[in-house]
């Protein structure tokens, strides 16, 4: 559900990939939920820094 709800993956996408590539993309879950947040918060001017998901 994470997958598909986050990410965009089909079913059959995620059917098709290997354990290494579902915990990787997992891995990014709570990064893309954290850019969102700070995302709405910089756009009602309460941040100004964005961090993005890729960043560690």
């Amino acid at each position: 559900m994470t997958l598909t709800y986050e990410f965009g993956y089909t079913i059959d996408d995620i059917l098709h990939m290997n354990m290494y590539l579902i915990n990787t993309i997992l891995s990014y879950v709570s990064r893309s939920i954290n850019y969102k947040v700070s995302l709405i918060a910089a756009g009602n001017g309460l941040t100004k820094k964005v961090k993005y998901i890729t960043k560690k």
